[in-house]
């Protein structure tokens, strides 16, 4: 049986980042017996597909979906209560490898693991080997090119699977929806996107991730953000920081308190842009000097350590200084890194220009953008016919 090494990495990382381990064992198991994935829409020469409900990662798909101006459909996906009897077989397949599973998961990560995170991949593989199998016994993938928002989504890694086995000709694009952090091992699950890409090209925002993509192997054409807008933004008297994922939440609190003992010496506010996915309860907070607010705009100055929204701030326009960590990252230059509040006064005293970081990240946006991801999108089907 071959094993799929990032499914397997990528449900290492699942089951490790959730608090209730035992609840996520119990409802994948209904899962893998009673749930199935159905597909609507035809298939077409460009076909797109986009699983991810947040709301800036639909809007980027819809914009370069949108761009395109050839043939095109949109395919969705629902879920569906159905008995799936067959799966307990698939399961025993994947039972039998557990020493294989265990030994690419040795070998990737070198770390420990419980049996029963085991257990959790294996159920996950079965569930997603029996959707592959449903897919070819239900669908005809008569397309050219599928376009998907990410190709480590389960949803389009399975698809993309179900498809290559039918037709090995069709030509899978993957689109940036986020910062790619550079990295020698494998150690979040964000890594995995540019580990074992299963896509044959990525259309990246600027040629930091194209380099990243192309190190490993992946075809990468840079062609910006089309949904980032430059903003007038105005100078008021509050500090403003970005937070990054929830998994990060010690990172995240420890930037809170610096920020509030600058508040505090200097008699200024700050507001708190937490991630999409986080929570405000997951903080300690001074309220005399902290509140949380989405928008952050307006703020004198901007920190943040490993958020996308670092160069989205440097984009337009925002003085931004970043927190060093342990978590990996883009090298950013010492002016504009500190790792306690003595040596965040240093850097804000020093004047520096974002230009170079700002053209490697995000190379343009807006309509300009648009016409690149169409030229983009065209000239791999021209190339592939």
């Amino acid at each position: 049986m071959d094993l799929d090494r990032r499914s397997i990495l990528y449900y290492y990382f699942d089951y490790n980042y959730t608090k209730n381990k035992f609840k996520k064992i119990f409802t994948s198991f209904l899962k893998l017996f009673f749930k199935k994935e159905i597909i609507d829409g035809d298939f077409s020469d460009a076909t797109f597909f986009n699983s991810n409900k947040r709301k800036d990662h639909t809007l980027l798909f819809d914009s370069v979906f949108d761009s395109y101006n050839g043939k095109k459909s949109l395919i969705n996906y629902r879920k569906k209560l159905n008995f799936n009897p067959s799966s307990i077989f698939i399961f025993i397949k994947y039972l039998l490898n557990l020493k294989k599973i265990s030994k690419i998961l040795k070998d990737k990560l070198g770390k420990k693991y419980s049996f029963f995170c085991l257990i959790y991949i294996i159920i996950m593989l079965s569930y997603d080997q029996y959707i592959i199998n449903f897919y070819n016994s239900n669908y005809d993938f008569k397309l050219k090119i599928f376009v998907v928002l990410y190709d480590l989504g389960r949803v389009e890694s399975n698809l993309i699977k179900a498809i290559r086995i039918k037709d090995k000709n069709v030509k899978i694009i993957s689109l940036q929806h986020g910062l790619f952090i550079p990295s020698e091992n494998i150690e979040n699950i964000d890594m995995l996107n540019y580990f074992d890409c299963a896509a044959d090209y990525v259309l990246t925002w600027g040629d930091s991730s194209k380099r990243i993509f192309s190190n490993y192997g992946t075809k990468a054409i840079t062609c910006g953000n089309p949904i980032i807008k430059k903003k007038y933004c105005m100078e008021e008297n509050y500090i403003g920081i970005a937070l990054d994922i929830p998994r990060n939440k010690k990172f995240n609190q420890e930037l809170i308190n610096i920020a509030t003992k600058y508040a505090m010496k200097n008699l200024t506010k700050v507001k708190v842009r937490i991630h999409p996915l986080d929570n405000i309860l997951n903080y300690n907070i001074n309220e005399e000097y902290v509140e949380f607010n989405f928008d952050i705009d307006n703020s004198k100055f901007i920190l943040t350590h490993t958020s996308t929204m670092t160069f989205i701030y440097m984009f337009n326009g925002k003085k931004v200084y970043k927190y060093k960590t342990s978590i990996p990252f883009f090298k950013l230059d010492k002016e504009i890194e500190f790792s306690n509040l003595e040596e965040l006064e240093k850097v804000l005293k020093i004047s520096y220009s974002y230009k170079k970081i700002i053209d490697d990240f995000i190379m343009c946006n807006g309509d300009y953008s648009k016409k690149l991801y169409n030229k983009a999108i065209k000239e791999i089907i021209e190339k592939n016919n």
